[in-house]
């Protein structure tokens, strides 16, 4: 799998282990960072690593 290849919204809940509605949710509201292509949402791993980073050090809103 390459490392530059654009994440589903279903593997970025499985790398985060929560629900798909909480990724679908977080998205719309701007907390998670994605990549908009007209009715497509996708994401790069690396910003999906820093967002968990933030996480783990206290930084995120809700989890």
């Amino acid at each position: 799998m390459s490392e530059d290849r654009l994440l589903t919204t279903r593997e970025v809940a499985e790398i985060l282990a929560i629900t798909l509605s909480w990724v679908h949710e977080a998205t719309r509201d701007g907390r998670l960072p994605h990549i908009a292509l007209e009715r497509y949402r996708r994401y790069r791993r690396d910003e999906i690593e820093v967002f968990l980073e933030h996480a783990r050090s206290g930084g995120a809103r809700r989890l």
